[in-house]
């Protein structure tokens, strides 16, 4: 079996895998792995367009060619958020509906990566926040993207705050100033938010990111954020302190490396 990754050859060993399933199976992970997501599959000439629920028993023996097209995170997202952004206007201006977007295939995309953009959309159709106030979040996503570079020197006064809230953010809790507590999570949340997208896009150019570091955060992120909802105030305040301040200078540090190398 040849396989293909967008019309050239791909060097990959598959030496367990018996059906077309199992073969897909693990070129996603590996796809995965390389920020990279299938467009279209073509077997032995046949692009599949039905589904592949009726292919994914086929012995790999039967496959000749396999061809995948694919494309990175970086230019499938941006174009998600342009559609959404033309959504919006199409929806202000009477054109479109809100079924029509719940059920495109931009809506669904959009939900897996960037979900906080179907929140804002969703509080937009139901009359709870501003259209101008959804574009203006998309605009912002898209700037991470397509300009990651400029976007991690304009944060960079903003992170050395936000560490700086971090750090004080148990004294902000134990003293119950809500307002305060609340304008800093939701700045750190929009935070790593911009992190992530800028890291993946420099990644989608070839730069090399310490994954380790963005994997620790990612964990932290998980615990601090369930800690939160469960308003355990002292796991918190311990890793917005000790953990979350710390690796949140670490990775825009890293990030402001790798750029200027």
């Amino acid at each position: 079996m040849d396989i293909l990754l967008n019309g050239e050859p791909l060097n990959v060993t598959l030496e367990q895998e018996k059906t077309f399933g199992d073969v897909l199976c693990a070129l996603e992970e590996w796809l995965h792995n390389a920020h990279l997501f299938i467009i279209t599959i073509t077997v032995n000439g046949t692009q599949l367009t039905d589904g592949l629920d009726q292919w994914k028993n086929m012995d790999v023996k039967d496959i000749h060619i396999l061809d995948l097209k694919v494309q990175p995170w970086s230019l499938l997202t941006v174009e998600a958020l342009y559609r959404a952004k033309g959504y919006i206007e199409d929806y202000s201006a009477g054109k479109t509906t809100q079924e029509a977007w719940e059920n495109s295939a931009t809506r669904q995309f959009l939900a897996e990566q960037i979900p906080s953009i179907i929140k804002a959309m969703t509080g937009m159709f139901k009359g709870n926040q501003a259209s101008d106030t959804v574009v203006q979040s998309i605009e912002r996503m898209l700037r991470e993207i397509l300009e990651p570079e400029a976007e991690i020197l304009s944060m960079e006064p903003h992170i050395h705050s936000l560490v700086k809230q971090l750090e004080d953010l148990p004294l902000f809790m134990q003293l119950g100033k809500n307002s305060e507590v609340t304008e800093t999570v939701t700045s750190f949340a929009q935070t790593a938010e911009t992190l992530f997208h800028v890291t993946r896009s420099l990644q989608d150019r070839g730069l090399s990111i310490d994954e380790s570091l963005v994997d620790r955060f990612k964990t932290t992120l998980v615990d601090f954020f369930n800690a939160y909802n469960n308003s355990d105030i002292v796991l918190v305040g311990d890793l917005a302190e000790y953990e979350l301040s710390p690796l949140l200078s670490q990775w825009h540090s890293m990030l402001k490396h790798t750029t200027n190398t």
